[in-house]
């Protein structure tokens, strides 16, 4: 009895020792455990009075924040239905086509290239032109009647044509005219001149003097006789040419007849 009584003393007081001894910071002091006689069984633990509140409902959660929606029920579908196959309808991947319509012919205008003649619009009709004018003007080179006709053939059809509505007809058969006579003038002077001189000539050779003085007015004669002869060639194809599109007028030309508006 006095052997075991020491012993439980110094239990108790190593006990205590333990109790008391400090602790290092950040660990928890542990409870004395407490010696239980064999056959004993400890009591239970004591519970919280009451347990942690719970909430009344969870709360919706948005579906932006990941939450899937509800499934829908799966309901069978209905079977496609397909139109019969029609030949007017159009294919799934092909390219659909138009029907065909008869195709009629259009008859497109006719158009003459720059710098040909212009075509009249109907059978018949003739353009406004004075191409005729200037072209008989060639009268003159018929030898011997070709100075009396070509000025005769160029008065007749002027006033013929002064009653004409175009204008462009009326002014060539007037230049073509005052050119005519133009040329009947000049070419009368060039023989004058040369008849003249080669009639004096022989009258001075006849009185005795020298009738060769009158040589040189002569040739001046035939010049100015050739020149206009040339003249008259190249007026002639030019207002021959231009007289379907303008008024043509030479230059150098007398005018003996107003002009007819």
């Amino acid at each position: 009895m006095t052997d075991q009584q020491p012993q439980s003393s110094d239990a108790s007081s190593g006990a205590q020792d333990e109790r008391n001894r400090p602790q290092a910071p950040g660990i928890a002091p542990q409870q004395a455990s407490r010696y239980l006689p064999p056959g004993v069984v400890p009591p239970p633990a004591a519970q919280p009075p009451y347990a942690a509140p719970q909430p009344p409902y969870a709360p919706a959660r948005s579906p932006h924040a990941g939450a899937q929606p509800p499934a829908t029920p799966a309901y069978p579908q209905p079977a496609p239905v397909y139109a019969p196959y029609s030949a007017d309808r159009p294919q799934y991947g092909r390219t659909p086509t138009t029907p065909a319509y008869p195709q009629y012919a259009v008859a497109q205008p006719q158009y003459a290239p720059y710098g040909s003649p212009v075509q009249p619009p109907y059978p018949g009709y003739r353009l406004p032109s004075g191409r005729k004018f200037w072209a008989l003007g060639f009268l003159y080179f018929i030898p011997y009647l070709g100075w009396l006709v070509a000025p005769i053939v160029a008065l007749t059809l002027n006033a013929g044509a002064r009653r004409d509505p175009s204008p462009l007809v009326r002014e060539n058969a007037r230049w073509a005219a005052n050119w005519s006579l133009t040329v009947l003038i000049a070419g009368v002077v060039a023989f004058i001149t040369i008849l003249g001189s080669a009639m004096a000539g022989a009258a001075t050779d006849e009185a005795g003097g020298n009738g060769d003085v009158w040589f040189p007015v002569a040739m001046v004669g035939l010049l100015f006789l050739g020149i206009v002869w040339l003249a008259q060639l190249v007026i002639c194809i030019i207002g021959t040419v231009q007289a379907d599109r303008r008024v043509f007028d030479p230059v150098v030309v007398f005018s003996f007849f107003r002009r007819v508006d």
